[in-house]
């Protein structure tokens, strides 16, 4: 089992990896933490019911985190595990990947801060209803994740990122 610690200006936490459920989704945000591409990112979002823009009808409360390059960073097609094929649902302190599109990653993820069903294959965030891939949970530093969600403000876009020091790949 593998884990990435991602320590941050506000404190750390460690998300459990979901290698044998997601391999795919779970190799390629090992791959980048190990390269250093998450060290001195950002979480740069913050949604929460009150400023998500991109909701269709559904939003969701999440906390999201990015390389130094943000939206401009390397796009990477990878095998797309959607919940129905892992077993993986979206529920609180669950972690997915960030995507312009299923299996079209770039090197973003998020955390959900409450359970998030409309996220799941089938759900209604996503038009085509299929969903966004779970990689992975966090299980220890729920307190940090609660400090970054509280930098919420009106608009889901932080107008001051809070920095990511560095991702290390851990390995049980």
């Amino acid at each position: 089992m593998s884990a990435l610690r991602i320590d941050t200006a506000k404190g750390g936490f460690t998300i459990r990896l979901h290698d044998t459920e997601a391999p795919a989704t779970c190799r390629y945000y090992r791959d980048i933490a190990a390269r250093g591409d998450l060290d001195q990112g950002v979480v740069f979002r913050v949604t929460t019911r009150e400023n998500d823009t991109q909701s269709n009808g559904w939003p969701i409360d999440i906390v999201q985190f990015g390389t130094h390059s943000g939206l401009d960073g390397d796009r990477r097609s990878i095998q797309h595990e959607s919940t129905d094929t892992t077993g993986l649902t979206h529920r609180r302190w669950t972690v997915s990947a960030s995507c312009y599109a299923p299996g079209e990653v770039y090197g973003s993820f998020f955390v959900c801060m409450r359970d998030e069903p409309a996220l799941d294959f089938g759900g209604k965030r996503r038009s085509d209803g299929l969903g966004y891939a779970a990689f992975g949970e966090v299980v220890d530093g729920h307190g940090t994740i609660e400090t970054l969600y509280a930098h919420a403000g009106a608009n889901e876009i932080l107008k001051q990122p809070i920095r990511i020091n560095r991702v290390t790949v851990q390995h049980d």
